[in-house]
This record gives C-alpha cells, sequence and structure tokens, in this order.
C-alpha cells in the first residue's frame, strides 16, 4: 500500500504505529473522537458518546493489526 497524501499525515506517521506507547495512542484516540462527534453534530444523528468511544477504540485497534 502507498502513502496517500493526507491532511493530517504528520500527525500519525508511519513510524508512530510501531513506536507509539499508551499514551500517544489515547491522544490519536481523542483526536479520532473529536473528528467524530463533529461529523455527528454536523449529520444531527443520534450517537451517543459511548458509541464513538467504543467505535474508535475498534477502529485503532484494527489499524494496529493492520500495520504489525
Amino acid at each position: 500500500i502507498g502513502d496517500a497524501t493526507l491532511a493530517l499525515k504528520d500527525k500519525l506517521p508511519r513510524r508512530f504505529r510501531s513506536t507509539a506507547g499508551r499514551k500517544e495512542w489515547e491522544k490519536y484516540k481523542s483526536l479520532v473522537r473529536k473528528v467524530a462527534k463533529e461529523f455527528v453534530k454536523h449529520s444531527k444523528s443520534t450517537v451517543t458518546d459511548q458509541m464513538i468511544r467504543e467505535d474508535v477504540d475498534d477502529l485503532v485497534e484494527f489499524e494496529k493489526k493492520l500495520f504489525n
């Protein structure tokens, strides 16, 4: 898979995935949750914070598996 041009690419370079500790992953999850909440707010969907938290946790665990 080649590198795509992403707006936040500098926030999560490839080396981050292999060297990040729990604290760094929590910061990343926080960023993803904030983005998800903005999408929910603008779409006026009925999504709880708990649902977002669980989905982001699942997403990040999946991402870790892809790159390990």
